[in-house]
């Protein structure tokens, strides 16, 4: 009977032993793996300044190509304009899309990226005449629109929500026959839901 035991117990052992990794190094793996992004979205705040200063806030998304390292890339933007000559300020907003090439170290919790965007800018200005001229008192209102080029540079970190910086230099290509086209310098932090 005594014998009859060993040889279950012996057996249980060697089930148990057979079930379990033969490699215990894989379970450090598995808690080490590296966090994969393949969609987010997100917003946050900017500030930017070309012949304005711009404010406000903003939205994107993103998504990957065909498991490749790049991104399709929406944006949408908008707030308050203060313009140098308008006195009473004004609004703005950008419509935009491109693609980023995305990569990551430490296990996928800190990426940066690289990415283009094409769009559209439209701005609005208003202003009070000044004296010794036929509209002095009168409010007008200024129209600015152009066609956006806009490379960008961003970093993020954290896993499923992610802090997401970015630094930008929009080209603006006016469109409305009024201004000339010009670059600016922008910048915007927020956060983004990843999975």
């Amino acid at each position: 009977m005594k014998s009859s035991l060993t040889v279950v117990a012996l057996l249980t052992a060697l089930a148990t032993t057979a079930s379990a990794d033969p490699d215990p190094s894989n379970n450090e793996i598995a808690k080490t793996a590296e966090l994969r992004t393949d969609a987010y979205v997100g917003g946050g705040g900017m500030l930017s300044q070309d012949e304005a200063v711009l404010a406000g806030a903003y939205g994107e998304g993103g998504i990957r190509i065909a498991g490749s390292p790049v991104f399709a890339h929406v944006l949408v933007q908008g707030g308050t304009a203060v313009h140098l000559f308008a006195d009473n300020g004004g609004s703005f907003y950008d419509l935009r899309g491109g693609a980023e090439a995305r990569g990551c170290i430490v296990r996928g919790s800190i990426c940066g990226s690289a990415g283009l965007d094409l769009g559209v800018h439209r701005g609005t200005y208003v202003t009070i005449g000044e004296a010794l001229f036929e509209t002095e008192g009168q409010e007008m209102s200024e129209h600015f629109a152009s066609t956006l080029v806009v490379p960008r540079l961003a970093v993020d970190y954290g896993e499923a929500i992610r802090f997401r910086g970015m630094i930008e230099a929009p080209y603006y290509v006016d469109t409305s026959g009024q201004h000339e086209s010009h670059i600016g310098a922008s910048f915007s932090m927020g956060f983004v839901a990843s999975w």
